[in-house]
């Protein structure tokens, strides 16, 4: 794909993205889960952005997380907050992770070397259902979602 194709880019489904508010030492960092068709379009995504190269960013909407979301990850009912757009950005620094929830948009700047990693981790969403990636926060994924938001 070229670099343009990133713009061609539409997204479907849902994503969810949150984190808990309480309970840090079990839950840290941010979550993710989507439905079959988010977690496609995000896929692709990512592959976009992998190909487009540095600088290639793309925004999302995010679908708030209901207790049955939750309740993938057994915390159906602790307080959780999330954000309504995520903002995928591709940065020059190749191993670079760092999440920025300073503005309304929870931006996730990403070197092309945690995205091609991240691609690989959701490259077996059964595999990595409970498992996290990247640190200082981590990136929790809970699946498929079978449920509506």
């Amino acid at each position: 794909m070229s670099a343009g194709t990133i713009n061609e880019w539409k997204q479907a489904g849902a994503l969810y993205l949150w984190r808990y508010t309480e309970n840090q030492r079990n839950y840290p960092g941010w979550h993710l889960a989507a439905d079959k068709t988010g977690f496609a379009a995000l896929t692709d995504l990512l592959t976009r952005l992998l190909r487009a190269g540095d600088a290639a960013s793309r925004t999302t909407q995010i679908a708030p997380p209901s207790p049955a979301v939750l309740g993938t990850a057994n915390n159906r009912t602790a307080p959780v907050v999330s954000t309504e757009r995520a903002r995928w950005n591709v940065s020059a620094i190749e191993h670079e992770w760092r999440l920025d929830e300073s503005s309304k948009v929870l931006s996730l700047n990403l070197g092309r070397q945690k995205v091609a990693g991240m691609l690989h981790w959701l490259s077996n969403p059964e595999q990595a259902f409970d498992t996290t990636y990247g640190t200082s926060p981590p990136l929790w994924f809970w699946g498929i979602t079978q449920v509506a938001g």
